[in-house]
């Protein structure tokens, strides 16, 4: 079987599902062959981290039309959260898989899923408002997460986990401003109080702020390899990370105490709200904790809300620090750890098993 792997460059959440999902494959089927295409942040998390055999250059802008001539030798692309390619997608192309863990979030069925032959949906936070087998073959699946936690002894270390901090709708600027931000309150607070302090992003927000905070010692900033990444957060005594849902079912399945920072974006926005309304005790920061007028509709459109969180999480940094340093002690000084949780079986496990299953069934037909 040849497969074809895309995601959408946003941080590291989607990448690191399809990381997840190769994984599984390359165990339960070794000879497929499978090939990333993809830019940026996800393609670098590709190439340190996931066992495939090629990896190409090619971004959503660029169009449909490049891709298309590009895989269609394959099977199957599976595609994780890239939703603009759905409405463009030919019945002469290969088969489309579409892995969604925002399913929750959307007020209606992705636009183009009638071009997709399989949807996935990851089983976290979700309802069933978005669902309609109907339309689409569609398989609910349980979390797409860590494969094997293995048991670290925890060290006096804080984890602070800014994840990927890039999407096609916010600049980098933007992404550098918050993590200077909240990483100067972070070590002003903290640093004399941790035997070590390691700050995750991006490679390049990395060396950035290696830069700023050159006059720290035990601090360090890393793009780390996801495994690499994962032994870390075992080891830590505290994380903080951005409020996604990948680094939550991580810290989930390890049992971690984690304080949830400042949202970085509209969906973290979403996600903070519901962590905190689905569970009391979690130490999240909601706009609204900074000024009542911050709290964003949920009847607003996703083009308006967007902005709309961009501008005010920047007004947070700009105008709102004493506050801001308030809520950083808060969720750091009051994250209690989360029972340690086992998902079986895993999310990728599933899909992997039904995908083998039926192009088993497609090829005894052809």
């Amino acid at each position: 079987m040849k497969l074809a792997f895309i995601t959408t460059n946003f941080g590291f959440g989607p990448v690191s599902k399809t990381n997840y999902i190769i994984k599984a494959m390359r165990e339960k089927s070794p000879q497929s062959i499978m090939d990333f295409f993809g830019s940026g942040v996800s393609r670098d998390f590709i190439l340190n981290n996931s066992p495939v055999d090629h990896v190409y250059e090619w971004e959503s802008q660029d169009g449909i039309a490049t891709l298309a001539e590009a895989i269609k030798e394959y099977d199957y692309v599976v595609n994780v959260m890239e939703m603009d390619v759905l409405p463009h997608w030919k019945k002469e192309f290969p088969r489309m898989i579409l892995v969604d863990s925002l399913n929750w979030m959307w007020d209606e069925l992705p636009k183009g899923i009638e071009n997709v032959s399989e949807y996935y949906i990851q089983d976290f936070l979700l309802d069933q408002k978005n669902i309609n087998k109907e339309v689409v073959d569609t398989y609910i699946i349980n979390p797409i997460t860590i494969m094997n936690p293995t048991e670290c002894k925890e060290e006096d270390w804080m984890l602070v986990n800014y994840s990927g901090m890039c999407n096609p709708f916010t600049s980098p600027d933007f992404f550098s401003r918050y993590s200077k931000s909240l990483t100067k309150i972070i070590l002003e607070e903290y640093h004399d109080k941790f035997e070590r302090i390691v700050f995750t992003t991006n490679t390049y927000l990395a060396a950035e702020l290696q830069v700023e905070f050159s006059e720290y010692s035990n601090i360090y900033f890393e793009c780390l390899p996801h495994d690499e990444f994962i032994e870390l957060m075992s080891k830590s005594r505290l994380v903080l990370t951005t409020p996604g849902i990948t680094a939550t079912l991580e810290g989930r399945m390890l049992g971690k105490r984690m304080g949830y920072l400042l949202p970085s974006n509209y969906s973290q926005v979403l996600l903070s709200e519901k962590y905190s309304f689905l569970n009391p005790e979690s130490k999240t920061m909601k706009l609204e904790d900074f000024n009542d007028s911050f709290a964003i509709s949920k009847e607003l459109p996703e083009s308006i809300a967007v902005p709309m969180v961009n501008e005010r999480i920047a007004k947070i940094l700009e105008e709102y620090d004493q506050e801001l340093r308030k809520m950083v002690k808060y969720v750091s000084d009051t994250a209690v750890p989360y029972e340690k949780q086992s998902i079986e079986p895993l999310g990728q496990e599933q899909m992997v098993n039904i995908l083998l299953k039926k192009e088993r069934g497609y090829q005894y037909e052809h």
